[in-house]
């Protein structure tokens, strides 16, 4: 019975898959061009920063995170090879933070831009003023700029530098560069001052050692005596700096020896070499 109505099974099977829908190519185009449509669209998003489903990205790598990271390279590599420029470091000598001030003026002086007549100029203002132009209001920033002026050498300066030096309002720190500086350009007129620093017992030692140093620059008696008088000091620190500056005047060492140091002044004919 199932053997006679087999070829009846197959015909009615056979216009049934006939009759079934069958895709086109145009169709399939469709298709493809809407799933490629799809997948671009998420990779827009995806390089915004976005994602399709859940809105706003909270990976740290977004563009805006990509480009931060981009701008600070530049500007590490900016100061590992030392590329300022002029602006840059004019700019921070303007800031409110006496921290940034005070690294523009490193900063600047470190530059050839920063040791020509205008810097100095600009580092003489910042730190002693003149006419309307008050100084810096920070004494680390005013601190800052003579170490800048003394980095230049700048000799024209030697008045202000003795008086920061003598005044006693100025803070330790102010006072200490500009005896420091006083080293560097050796000036006649310094010699009192710094003498009286030195003899001073209750003067802040770092300063009382940066006057010692200043004084080997002197070639006189009277420099040399207060040198000799320093070799006794309480301090060592002091001691120590006014033998090293009695050596370099005398090319003579006796040590920490007074009566020596005092014979060799008195009874050589050429004291100072």
């Amino acid at each position: 019975m199932y053997r006679a109505l087999l070829p009846t099974i197959l015909l009615v099977a056979l216009v049934g898959c006939s009759s079934a829908p069958v895709a086109t190519d145009a169709q399939e185009r469709a298709t493809t061009e809407r799933r490629i449509a799809r997948l671009r669209e998420q990779n827009v998003r995806r390089l915004a920063g976005e994602d399709a489903t859940t809105g706003p990205s909270t990976r740290p790598f977004s563009a805006a995170t990509l480009k931060k990271a981009w701008e600070d390279l530049k500007e590490l590599y900016q100061k590992l090879t030392q590329q300022h420029t002029a602006e840059q470091d004019i700019a921070k000598l303007s800031q409110p933070e006496p921290d940034l001030r005070r690294e523009g003026l490193f900063g600047y002086v470190d530059r050839s831009y920063g040791r020509n007549a205008n810097s100095i100029r600009l580092y003489a203002l910042v730190a002693f003023g003149e006419g309307t132009v008050s100084p810096d209001s920070d004494y680390t920033v005013r601190a800052a700029a003579i170490r800048a002026l003394n980095r230049c050498r700048a000799k024209q300066y030697v008045v202000q530098f003795v008086r920061v030096l003598n005044d006693a309002r100025e803070p330790a720190l102010a006072r200490l560069e500009a005896a420091k500086a006083l080293a560097n350009v050796p000036d006649a007129s310094t010699v009192r001052p710094l003498i009286a620093v030195l003899e001073n017992a209750a003067e802040n030692r770092d300063i009382r050692i940066a006057a010692a140093d200043a004084l080997r620059n002197h070639r006189n008696f009277d420099v040399a005596q207060a040198l000799v008088t320093a070799l006794q000091d309480r301090d060592f620190g002091v001691a120590w700096q006014a033998h090293r500056s009695l050596v370099l005047l005398t090319g003579q060492d006796f040590h920490y020896r007074t009566t020596s140091w005092l014979k060799h002044l008195t009874e050589s004919a050429k004291p100072f070499g």
